[in-house]
């Protein structure tokens, strides 16, 4: 069994459009998504329906839940907070239903997987950025799940937990992680339709399986026609950063 992980798409359609095709070829039999479907990019209704098309479990993400709100926190970035009114005008009520709809905490596939959009302390603001931070998400949840999925922080990484110290690895593309036993992990898969790391490829994971339980986590980047979404994000009025950022994954 394979389970494709993706966090932060962002109303991209291009990326997300790339990694589904990426997904299809590697054969993956359900995909995941750390929240944040909508939110900076231009085409909010259309990624929705085509994660929702595709049956793509997801959590609700701090853009999500801000899409179905009356207005943005005060201290919430102008640009952003432009965005999400802009994307109210732009979904449907039975779009708007569906992100009103997810979850904050989801358990794909196995008791022993638990996901949320931030950390779990906080799931829709939280980040986790430092190994103290995920030493602490360790130590707070009392469900001690051993596998742990977030996004929010756009930065793929992997923290592993050996009951004493956290490590972090952060992935070259391509690379694989194996399981080891004792450990517990947080797997943050880094943003298909943003990416932070300076890096502007779409950033996704794959979880393998093996005998019903997960093996290893493999971290991949894919190109995808970012100028075309930066176009696009320009002709719907939205600000001129939000374009920009995405050639250079900041």
């Amino acid at each position: 069994m394979k389970l494709g992980l993706i966090s932060d798409v962002h109303a991209n359609l291009e990326a997300l459009e790339t990694v589904l095709g990426f997904f299809e070829k590697k054969e993956i039999d359900e995909i995941f998504c750390c929240g944040d479907l909508v939110g900076y990019g231009p085409e909010p209704g259309k990624v929705i329906e085509k994660l929702k098309a595709r049956g793509a479990f997801s959590v609700r993400g701090n853009h999500d839940h801000l899409a179905t709100k009356k207005r943005p926190p005060s201290n919430f970035n102008p640009k952003a907070a432009s965005a999400i009114e802009w994307t109210k005008e732009k979904l449907t009520s039975s779009q708007k239903s569906f992100l009103e709809d997810l979850n904050k905490f989801e358990k794909p596939k196995n008791s022993d997987i638990k996901a949320s959009h931030g950390a779990f302390s906080d799931p829709l603001w939280g980040y986790v950025i430092r190994p103290s931070d995920a030493y602490l998400e360790f130590q707070k949840d009392e469900e001690r799940p051993r596998y742990r999925l977030m996004g929010h922080s756009h930065l793929p990484v992997l923290y592993a937990y050996d009951g004493e110290d956290v490590s972090r690895h952060r992935p070259n593309e391509n690379e694989s992680f194996t399981f080891k036993k004792g450990e517990r992990y947080i797997i943050n898969p880094g943003s298909i339709g943003q990416p932070r790391d300076g890096n502007w490829k779409s950033s996704l994971a794959v979880m393998e399986f093996e005998n019903g339980e997960p093996h290893k986590v493999s971290f991949y980047r894919l190109s995808y026609p970012v100028e075309k979404t930066r176009e696009k994000i320009l002709e719907a009025g939205l600000p001129k950063e939000l374009g920009d950022r995405l050639l250079s994954g900041r």
